[in-house]
């Protein structure tokens, strides 16, 4: 079915466009459309998990009116960028250049982040979780 006044050509020209400058990673506004269990399975936590997450960080990453510099990205998409890295193992370069900003400001987001979230004392990553039963039955969970 064709689009009319060429709008779907539109569209891929300005993604291109945007994708040219770096700006292809999805936001958080993005990912509403995604069911709750994609969106679990590509952030690696539950929407509730990711709001509370928020919550915690969003007093400290809002920098709105105070001295020293914004960041570029919300809060959201801070948590995002920290998020991106913990699951995909991605280079800080390359989660940088999908996000539009300098590996470095991604390794202080990341770190930061990091920092708050386990400061807060209410989010933990199951680092030493056995990968499959001990039990004998040989089955993974």
């Amino acid at each position: 079915m064709p689009v009319p006044d060429g709008g779907l050509q539109m569209q891929v020209k300005a993604w291109h466009k945007e994708g040219s400058k770096g700006g292809t990673a999805m936001s958080e506004a993005d990912l509403q459309h995604l069911s709750d269990s994609k969106f679990k399975r590509l952030c690696g936590v539950s929407r509730d998990t990711f709001a509370q997450m928020v919550e915690v960080l969003r007093p400290h990453l809002e920098r709105e009116g105070q001295r020293g510099g914004q960041n570029k990205l919300r809060t959201q998409d801070q948590l995002l960028v920290t998020l991106e890295y913990w699951r995909e193992y991605r280079s800080q370069f390359h989660i940088g250049t999908s996000w539009g900003v300098h590996e470095i400001a991604v390794g202080q987001i990341i770190k930061k982040v990091e920092d708050l979230l386990v400061k807060c004392g209410k989010f933990r990553h199951r680092v030493n979780a056995p990968c499959i039963n001990l039990d004998g039955s040989g089955k993974s969970w």
